[in-house]
């Protein structure tokens, strides 16, 4: 059901969803800078931020 209240709620999630992803890119650069020889971590995090991209993407084409 694609109300006024459902449609508000969808965007203020997006957007704390958004902010989050945006918080752990930041965490991601201060780790790089600290540690660059770990590969694994970061190769694990492009995955996960690539997926969560995927599924906001998802999201705001069917929900908005």
């Amino acid at each position: 059901i694609k109300c006024s209240l459902c449609l508000l709620i969808t965007r203020e999630y997006l957007l704390g969803t958004i902010l989050i992803f945006f918080y752990l890119y930041t965490m991601k650069v201060e780790f790089l800078s600290w540690n660059v020889l770990n590969c694994h971590y970061v190769y694990n995090f492009e995955v996960l931020s690539y997926n969560l991209y995927q599924l906001i993407t998802w999201i705001s084409v069917h929900l908005v």
